[in-house]
């Protein structure tokens, strides 16, 4: 609760707490009140568990905080149950608070509770009780749709086991009934949304690269895991060994590094804290600890507490970017909150950064990136879309494609009007994509985010029914969005007010933003 009055939830976060409350108010999984069903709320059980806790009363944000903590819980009770009750392997769990696995649960992401049940599946591998593993491997994949990888190795994993202890039985038993389970969800989702995978899957498969993925998960088994793995490997050489079931832990880390392979093949955007790996982070930490796992003298516990503060500073620097991404000072929390309060609910948004705007307003939003939109998620926005939705306002991060220079009249302003045809300022190299008729992006081969503010500038970008601002973030005046009202919208020159305002007043945490008066 203290995060929440100081800081605030990630910007992506706000997407899947907007799905949250429309689930809750009865408009079914859409992005918007009366739009079209979207799945871009990848963490379909996360979307349901932290829906449930709101309708009881409990803010959005709070909710996911509270699972969360029930998450941890649940990750500390396994680790406590598998080590000894020494300080030494205390001070491990209490480490993971400033870890991958809490860190990313802190800014309203599923991450922790996530982790956690994929822990419970490795615990039960390693203690044999594998007729778990099948359901346990369920609960998974509908939390995340990644995590059918990691349910599926263990599975396998446990159908092996079962062979060899002869329960082959009672294990096919259990996983035909929850195959059949998954496979309903997967139907149902299928004709619910029309397309069989979520919208985010399909935006983070465009990418230029060969294997995009490669070096953040180089990184990633660098700074989170082989820390933890040193310490397992080199302290039962200093502190002598345990007995502990060395060939069971190391065979139950196989699904983590499937599941870390599959990373390769995609962008790893919005990978706060590296939560996308964060199960993988979790269980090496928990098998190097169990295969060092005894009674120890009180020198060796010395050793070994000094071995769990040296393996967590490589994270200290993921940990400090986690953090500054709950508490930096941004213009965008104080005015999507305020813009929500004289936005009327038949004004319509067209927009990149698609979080804290369209959470605070109940105003129609497209979301130009395909986060949540199907008709932006596998090809640029078009004329005719944007024809057919009608903005009255959009909001667009240049990522990248404008020259910032040509913009900034030099007056030191926060808000600065658009003087010049936005095209002109876009770098020359990528102007031959300022097209109205840009192929799909598999053929692109080029990034959403990339595209769809190209994409919308060659449509609007020359029409006389709007105005153009540029509003500075992040404390730059090197750094824009770029904002566009329809001349004559009613509101205007009260959002241009709101823009200025949210530069010159102090950053508020999201409990003091909504706990605020709105502005009138």
């Amino acid at each position: 609760m203290s995060f929440l009055v100081w800081g605030r939830p990630h910007e992506d976060a706000f997407i899947l707490f907007r799905y949250c409350k429309n689930l809750a108010a009865g408009q079914g999984i859409v992005f918007y009140p009366g739009g079209p069903h979207a799945e871009g709320a990848t963490d379909f059980l996360w979307m349901v568990a932290v829906t449930s806790v709101h309708r009881l009363g409990i803010d959005v944000a709070l909710a996911a905080l509270v699972l969360n903590s029930l998450g941890f819980y649940i990750a500390a009770q396994i680790l406590l149950s598998s080590w000894p009750r020494s300080w030494p392997f205390r001070l491990a769990v209490v480490l993971q608070l400033a870890s991958p696995l809490a860190l990313a649960g802190y800014v309203g992401f599923s991450v922790t509770l996530y982790s956690s049940i994929s822990l419970a599946l490795l615990a039960l591998y390693v203690r044999g009780r594998i007729l778990l593993i099948p359901a346990i491997a369920l609960l998974l994949g509908l939390l995340r749709p990644d995590g059918v990888i990691i349910g599926i190795v263990f599975t396998v994993l446990g159908l092996i086991d079962a062979w060899r202890t002869q329960k082959t039985r009672p294990f096919l038993a259990t996983s035909a009934i929850c195959l059949l389970v998954g496979t309903g969800y997967f139907l149902w989702r299928w004709h619910y949304f029309g397309l069989p995978l979520p919208l985010p899957l399909y935006v983070k498969s465009h990418y230029t690269q060969s294997f995009p993925g490669l070096f953040g998960i180089l990184d990633f088994l660098l700074a989170c895991v082989l820390p933890p793995a040193l310490v397992g490997i080199g302290a039962p050489w200093l502190l002598g060994r345990s007995n502990a079931p060395t060939r069971r832990l190391l065979v139950g880390f196989l699904p983590f590094l499937v599941h870390l392979a599959s990373f390769v093949f995609s962008i790893h955007s919005q990978n706060v804290a590296n939560r996308f790996q964060a199960p993988a982070a979790l269980a090496a930490v928990f098998i190097a600890y169990s295969l060092i796992a005894g009674n120890l003298t009180r020198r060796r516990q010395l050793a070994l507490s000094g071995m769990a503060i040296a393996a967590f500073l490589p994270l200290v620097p993921i940990a400090r970017s986690a953090w500054h991404d709950g508490f930096e000072h941004d213009y965008l929390p104080r005015f999507a909150h305020d813009l929500g309060a004289i936005l009327p609910p038949t004004r319509r948004i067209a927009l990149t950064e698609a979080g804290q705007i369209p959470f605070w307003t109940e105003a129609s939003a497209l979301d130009l990136v395909g986060l949540n939109a199907p008709e932006t998620a596998q090809r640029p926005p078009t004329a005719d879309l944007l024809k057919r939705f009608d903005p009255d306002m959009l909001m667009l991060h240049p990522a990248g494609s404008l020259d910032e220079s040509r913009i900034d009249d030099g007056s030191g302003q926060d808000v600065i009007p658009i003087r010049i045809p936005i095209r002109e300022a876009v770098h020359p190299h990528l102007r031959n994509l300022l097209s109205t008729d840009l192929p799909d992006y598999r053929q692109l081969g080029e990034e959403n985010v990339r595209i769809a503010p190209l994409a919308t500038w060659a449509i609007v970008g020359d029409d006389p029914h709007y105005e153009f601002y540029a509003v500075r973030y992040k404390g730059s005046y090197g750094r824009f969005h770029i904002y566009a009202f329809r001349r004559g919208l009613p509101e205007r020159d009260a959002i241009l007010e709101l823009l200025r305002k949210a530069h010159t007043e102090s950053p508020k945490g999201y409990w003091t933003l909504r706990s605020s008066k709105t502005p009138t």
